[in-house]
Parts: structure tokens; sequence; C-alpha cells
């Protein structure tokens, strides 16, 4: 097999990032992508999508939840919310919500805002204080259990949480297979290939 990343290698921490985002990226794909909600301290819900989420426990039932902090190295707004109130929601969307999941990972737009901007609906979780995203295929609501900072570059956070319920969609006696990420703009579920534009990521090419 062809050598293509050695971290043994000496170079610039930039370029190592980018070469092992693409190379990951395409590893590990697809990806199974997830909005989570998360409240904050005034109780106002943020939601973001994530890409890095896996399970780890059958027992107890367990989640990793992994997410890259800002550029400057300052958590993002769902790690600060899941550290403070200790829970989060997991919630798997359907292909026919994959506009609304993209229009959400814009970052220019505020994770409060990006509810009523995706045309979101949500109700109340059981368990945790976060909400639920209405016409998803299932959701999971968590209870943080521990929490890894990893440092390097940016630098990421790494939830454990345990699953305390799980809500699956009327129509599905069983959860169908996800939405996975390919990479950037392509997706895939059961029915094939989804091509989603990004329109913030081609702003800033411009």
């Amino acid at each position: 097999m062809l050598l293509v990343y050695n971290r043994a290698l000496t170079m610039s921490y930039s370029t190592a990032e980018i070469i092992t985002e693409a190379l990951l990226v395409n590893v590990f794909a697809p990806r199974p992508v997830f909005w989570v909600t998360t409240s904050g301290p005034d109780a106002t819900i943020n939601m973001a999508p994530f890409s890095a989420i896996t399970i780890v426990s059958n027992s107890p039932p367990t989640v990793l939840l992994a997410i890259e902090r800002c550029p400057d190295g300052s958590l993002k707004r769902s790690s600060e919310n899941i550290i403070e109130r200790r829970d989060f929601v997991v919630n798997a969307p359907t292909k026919e919500q994959l506009a609304d999941l993209m229009l959400s990972a814009d970052p220019t737009i505020a994770g409060g805002q990006r509810a009523r901007i995706a045309n979101v609906r949500m109700t109340p979780a059981h368990h945790v204080g976060s909400q639920l995203i209405v016409g998803c295929n299932s959701a999971l609501e968590c209870r943080l259990d521990r929490h890894e900072a990893l440092e390097g570059g940016p630098g990421s956070d790494i939830f454990l949480a345990e699953v305390l319920a799980v809500h699956l969609s009327p129509t599905k006696v069983v959860p169908r297979p996800f939405l996975g990420a390919l990479g950037y703009e392509w997706f895939v579920s059961e029915e094939g290939l989804h091509h989603v534009r990004q329109p913030y990521l081609e702003a800033a090419r411009d």
C-alpha cells in the first residue's frame, strides 16, 4: 500500500491539517450526519450539524460526539452548552431535510437562529433540557458522562454520553439507514447520491 501521510514527517500544522482532513474525509465515508441540539444558559436552543458521532457501547448505551474547535481554539457554542448543561439531543435527519441541514451549517448564522432560518420545528425532550427536531428519522436524548479536550492546532472536544431515550418516527418501524456525508456538498441516502450547494462556501471563494 502507498504511504500518503506520516505524522513523523516535519511539516507545518496547516499543511498537515489539510492533508489529514482530505484523507480522513474520504477514508471514513459515508459518515452519518446528524443535527445536534443543545440548550444554552438562557434556554435558547442551539442546533448544528455534525458527522463525527458514533456508538461506542450498547450497555450502557453510549455515544461519542466530537466537535472541532473554532480556528482560534475557542469552544463552539454546542460544546459550551454541552459542558454547561451536560446533555444534548442527536437528531437523524431525512433526505427531505437535507436542504435545511445545509442551511443550518452556515457558520455566519448564530446557532440560536438556525432553526428559524432552516424552517425547522422542535418539541421538548423527555429527559434533557434540549429539544427534538420534528420530522427526523430518529432522535437520541443524551446525558454527558465524560468530556475530553484534544489539544494541538485549534483542537477538538470529545463527549461521551449515555443515551437516556430513543425516539423513532411514527412511519419507521425500524430506523432506516442514515443520511451520510461523503464530503462537502455530496451526501448519500438509501435512494442514492444527493448534491446540495453550500452558498456560504461559494461566497468564501469569491
